[in-house]
């Protein structure tokens, strides 16, 4: 891609000659030249402000757009492709230059449309051409040395411009104003690249500025790594998470709401072979009289509002609260019965391969 089109598409920025026509709220100078413009004061404290501003990309795995801070922070997936999202910032840009017209007439409407990232691409291009494709300019307003790609670009151009009308029905594209604007804007752009051909320090410069926009380019791409890594990962948890509701059902353990509590507090209640680290649930398994039906617990008490660590049961109270509660002699009182029932021929192996399961998981969380 070159710098040109690179340029164009850097958070709406304008480096356009015609901004000094209209009326805008704040200006600021480029590196490598060029100026932006602000022509609000919303757009001039969103640029100021890092919690306004924010930049999408697509994620390669669904196509849907991933919004986030200028460093890669905050990310989030929004429901809507690339492709949708273009479409609905088009409409409404669309819109925006319609009311223009409707409601301000036609001098508001040019002024609307010629402040278009669209418009701005289209400017951007003819510089770039002029500089670098063989374009050129005849005395008369012709440009000549485009291909039949560059022409189908300048036609699709036209094509849009064209179906804008004010209420009393005339065209914008044939507006004398709106015509001449875009013939002086191109005039611009043309100077522009004939100044850069004939400066001495036309090497320099363009070193300079393509040396901006690779470090900025490079930073862009970290924030969208960034961006994207953060998605994943809280992708990657829902999935986790989702699993363990799974495993929890017919329980009264909130497997996704517990406390990681280091292996030294099972070591004070009385347990032994609880290894270094953390523990979030130590599962057991007990079964019926019958030997039949069997069920995970843990000693492990937690707030089930809050997930807040309470205690550690003894392993004595702890296996006679278990066989108590599958005896129906007491209830669930400690919320300790993780998941439901397991039954049939592979019931024990089933409970036992269910709290290996919890626990693979919760690892899998803690090192997400």
């Amino acid at each position: 891609m070159n710098r040109f089109a690179f340029y164009s598409n850097i958070d709406k920025y304008k480096s356009v000659a015609h901004a000094a026509d209209f009326k805008y709220y704040q200006k600021i100078d480029l590196p490598g030249g060029g100026s932006r413009y602000f022509y609000t004061k919303e757009e001039w404290d969103a640029y100021n402000n890092p919690k306004k501003k924010k930049y999408h990309t697509t994620d390669p795995k669904d196509d849907r757009v991933i919004e986030y801070d200028e460093d890669g922070g905050n990310a989030r997936k929004l429901n809507t492709t690339w492709q949708q999202n273009r479409q609905g910032a088009i409409m409404e840009a669309d819109k925006a230059i319609e009311r223009s017209l409707k409601d301000g007439g036609m001098k508001s409407g040019i002024n609307a449309i010629l402040r278009d990232d669209r418009m701005e691409e289209f400017f951007t291009q003819f510089e770039g051409g002029f500089e670098n494709h063989g374009w050129d300019l005849t005395e008369d307003g012709k440009i000549t040395g485009m291909s039949d790609d560059d022409k189908k670009y300048v036609k699709d151009i036209e094509n849009w411009a064209r179906k804008f009308t004010d209420s009393e029905g005339n065209s914008l594209f044939d507006s004398k104003d709106f015509q001449d604007a875009v013939m002086k804007e191109i005039k611009n752009r043309y100077k522009v690249a004939q100044d850069l051909k004939n400066d001495p320090d036309r090497e320099k410069k363009i070193a300079e500025e393509d040396a901006y926009w690779e470090e900025e380019n490079k930073k862009a791409g970290e924030a969208r790594e960034k961006a994207l890594k953060s998605v994943h990962k809280e992708e990657k948890i829902k999935r986790i998470e989702e699993k363990l509701n799974k495993l929890g059902e017919g329980g009264n353990v909130d497997l996704n709401n517990r406390p990681e509590i280091s292996t030294k507090e099972l070591e004070k209640a009385g347990w032994n072979d609880v290894g270094d680290g953390y523990a979030t649930v130590f599962s057991s398994t007990y079964s019926n009289e019958n030997e039949d039906t069997f069920y995970n617990f843990t000693p492990i008490i937690v707030d089930p509002k809050t997930g807040k660590f309470l205690g550690v049961m003894s392993p004595k109270e702890f296996e006679q609260y278990c066989y108590d509660v599958i005896d129906g002699k007491r209830k669930d009182d400690y919320n300790l019965q993780i998941g439901g029932a397991f039954t049939g021929d592979k019931a024990l192996e089933n409970a036992e391969k269910a709290a290996q399961k919890i626990h693979d998981l919760h690892e899998k969380k803690h090192n997400s």
